[in-house]
């Protein structure tokens, strides 16, 4: 419980509204410190206060001002059920009028509203402020059917877009810039902008302990409600005598067939090729091979290098000449293999090759890229090279085929520390040795959310008989969702998975699934009672299939669990 006392009588500038703001924030156990902008204060408050119970009591309030009261409300809506906010005022305009929200005509209103906003969310958020003062029918008709309602909204969001972009902290302003380059109705992910951003070098405006990809994330959610305003098409045909000063550039992928022109252009950072396709379609566009060729030697200055989805069957060896590359992604294309010249792009930090069904293996030189941070073969069947455990910046890498052709051991993740979200382990009964195993140091990695491992029906000349184990994974702070599945050899789960009991076992765990266990017969929960309180604190699925000799054991409830989902089991 905090308390403390907030000057809110009045409407105040922007400056004393955020220092009201972070009186509370102070108040409920905030660090003294400053932040570039209100959006960074208020994400630090929601993350102060998330999934806590709170009473918030305003007293004497005046101010007036709804986008104010907007800003105010938002970092409480993280807050745990029960949380309440009491206000306190003599202003009549503080109350609230429901009696439209009861309307007979209530959905035809919503449906004329959603159709006079085109989508358009922040369209939406205007009008709604706009319809809060109306309080009857016939207000609510003339706004709608008028053409003051369209001059209205479109001067609105304008106008708040203006003043939202000067308001930005410099860097963010940077970023969504950028981000213009991007096709109108472009799905924006996060995950691909954040990579995009890394590689521009725009993410350094960010604090010590925090990790490059955490802290573009956080910038693409305060700006994500800018980017349905972005789309301009250009013809480069029309400004020949300004290509020169062009730095980035997209086309859409299997329209821009004149990169002839790209040849004028001294110091471009950013080529994209983008299409609106989903990124496992088999759809791809034609490139002709000595297009890449005649293009390279004219791109010196490349920092980022996107064709993805055309039907590349090669890649030059030309590509080594691009010293500042850092961002590479040549997924959903047919090439077969890399050139071992790829090392020699040392400042590279994302190589990305999804769903390159015909490129089986990597060149060894990929071990000379220390500053690789990313690198995604998920649908790709190639093999990592021997010596992958070397890249210690790496924090993603999709797949790990141990003890293919190449000899690939388990202990080469060792030095992987800072991997994170999904990571794929397949060949895994090919692992023979304890202490291999354990050098693999998967304990250690905890902020792996997504773990996928697999062993063969193929044992080798090994005991099909023998029984297994599952390996501990309790110790994996970050995992939220564990699928075992068509372990047959596997007759007992207990105190293994779960590992030691001296800290909270699995505690963000959500969803865990077990299917095709045939020789599955005995599943103890809890193996003693120091365990009922540490084990699946979040877990609330459980999912069950195909396991016919499985008998459960458990004293304690899993305190969550709320989804059972069982089929052809005997428990």
């Amino acid at each position: 419980m905090a308390s403390f006392c907030m000057d809110f009588a009045v409407e105040g500038t922007k400056i004393s509204f955020l220092i009201q703001i972070k009186a509370i924030y102070q108040s409920v156990g905030g660090e003294y410190e400053s932040f570039p902008s209100l959006d960074f204060l208020q994400v630090a408050f929601r993350k102060k206060i998330s999934n806590k119970r709170f009473l918030i009591v305003l007293d004497e309030v005046w101010n007036e001002n709804y986008e104010q009261w907007e800003l105010l409300e938002h970092p409480f809506l993280t807050g745990a059920p029960g949380s309440k906010i009491l206000v306190t005022s003599r202003k009549t305009k503080a109350q609230v009028d429901k009696s439209m929200f009861s309307h007979p005509q209530r959905k035809n209103f919503i449906d004329a509203i959603l159709n006079k906003c085109d989508g358009m969310p922040l369209a939406l958020i205007m009008l709604g402020r706009h319809f809060r003062t109306k309080t009857n029918v016939e207000e609510w008709e003339e706004v709608l059917n008028g053409d003051s309602c369209n001059v209205l909204t479109q001067d609105k969001i304008l106008s708040a877009l203006k003043l939202s972009y000067y308001n930005l902290p410099s860097h963010l302003k940077q970023m969504f810039v950028y981000c213009s380059i991007f096709l109108r109705a472009y799905i924006f992910v996060m995950d691909e902008v954040m990579l995009l951003w890394m590689a521009e070098g725009f993410l350094y405006h960010r604090h010590p302990t925090m990790s490059l990809e955490n802290f573009g994330c956080e910038c693409f959610r305060l700006l994500e409600n800018f980017f349905s305003t972005l789309g301009n098409e250009i013809d480069l045909e029309t400004m020949k005598e300004t290509l020169n000063k062009v730095h980035h550039l997209s086309f859409s992928s299997g329209e821009f067939k004149k990169f002839d022109v790209l040849h004028s252009i001294k110091h471009l950072r950013t080529l994209l090729g983008l299409s609106l396709i989903e990124p496992d379609s088999s759809r791809k566009f034609l490139l002709p091979p000595k297009v890449l060729i005649e293009l390279i030697p004219h791109l010196q200055f490349l920092r980022v290098l996107n064709l993805s989805n055309y039907s590349i069957t090669e890649v030059p060896k030309s590509i080594g000449t691009l010293v500042h590359m850092r961002y590479l992604n040549f997924s959903n294309t047919d090439i077969t293999c890399l050139p071992e010249e790829v090392g020699d792009l040392c400042y590279l930090q994302s190589l990305l090759l999804r769903g390159c069904e015909k490129l089986h293996t990597l060149p060894n030189s990929v071990i000379k890229l220390i500053n690789l941070r990313h690198l995604d073969i998920r649908d790709t069947p190639c093999l990592l090279p021997l010596g992958i455990g070397e890249l210690k910046n790496l924090q993603s890498l999709s797949n790990v085929i141990i003890g293919g052709k190449n000899g690939l051991k388990i202990s080469e993740l060792k030095n992987l520390s800072t991997l994170q979200g999904r990571v794929s382990l397949e060949g895994l009964h090919k692992v023979t040795n304890v202490e291999e195993a354990n050098e693999a140091s998967l304990r250690q990695k905890k902020d792996i959310d997504d773990l996928e491992m697999e062993w063969s029906d193929v044992f080798d000349s090994r005991d099909e008989k023998t029984e297994y184990q599952l390996p501990s994974l309790g110790h994996l702070q970050a995992l939220k969702k564990l699928f075992v599945e068509s372990m047959k050899n596997v007759a007992t789960v207990g105190p293994e998975l779960l590992g030691s009991p001296t800290f909270c076992v699995f505690p963000k765990l959500e969803v865990l699934e077990f299917k095709d266990m045939e020789g599955w017969e005995k599943w103890s929960i809890d193996s003693d009672g120091t365990r009922s309180s540490k084990s699946y604190p979040c877990l609330y699925e459980i999912s069950l299939s195909n396991c016919v000799k499985l008998k459960v054991e458990s004293k304690h409830l899993i305190p969550l669990l709320e989804v059972i989902h069982i089929q052809e089991c005997s428990t």
